[in-house]
């Protein structure tokens, strides 16, 4: 029961119970005017009771406005967010995909440009490789051309060194012949 209707029904018995104990007119018009004016106690009570709870709708609808107002909002700002969210998340995934795509021109570059260098380097090994062996052509020419010199070197000084013992010889005995004949002289 309503706090209004609880009132009324209180009213009525405290008022009923008086009313069976009189027994004439003019108690049952007092009775009567008794009951008329808790009556308008009650209504009165009962316009109050409706303004608080009309009140109370009202309060409670604007607090419901308010709150609807308030998840549209929330609503429209997870909405932005989601979407702003999206939109980075692409953004990343584009730059990712870009810096992996240069990342392998690099590394393409790179490789050509390693494969350019070995290349240079095993050419440059081959050139290495027959100056080198040119070189010691040459030098194992040299080598024979040293050792014929050496060669012709020593016979000439078996040539000087035979001619000078002959000279050697000759002069000995030209000088003893010399000798003997200014000493017969």
């Amino acid at each position: 029961m309503q706090k209004s209707q609880y009132i009324i029904a209180v009213l009525l018995c405290c008022l009923a119970i008086p009313a069976f104990a009189a027994d004439t007119l003019e108690g049952t018009a007092k009775r009567v005017t008794e009951l008329e004016k808790a009556d308008l106690v009650l209504q009165e009570d009962l316009a109050k009771t409706q303004a608080y709870i009309d009140g109370m709708n009202n309060n409670l609808k604007k607090a419901l406005d308010a709150e609807v107002t308030a998840r549209k909002s929330l609503a429209a700002l997870l909405e932005k967010e989601t979407a702003a969210r999206a939109a980075a998340e692409e953004k990343l995934t584009t730059q990712m995909a870009a810096e992996a795509k240069d990342r392998a021109a690099s590394d393409a570059a790179a490789q050509a440009k390693i494969a350019a260098l070995e290349k240079a380097l095993a050419d440059q090994q081959v050139a290495s490789a027959k100056q080198i062996a040119d070189l010691q052509g040459a030098l194992d020419q040299e080598a024979q051309a040293r050792a014929a010199a050496e060669q012709d070197a020593a016979k000439s000084r078996d040539k000087i060194v035979e001619r000078a013992k002959k000279d050697r010889t000759i002069f000995g005995v030209l000088g003893v012949l010399l000798g003997g004949a200014i000493a017969v002289k």
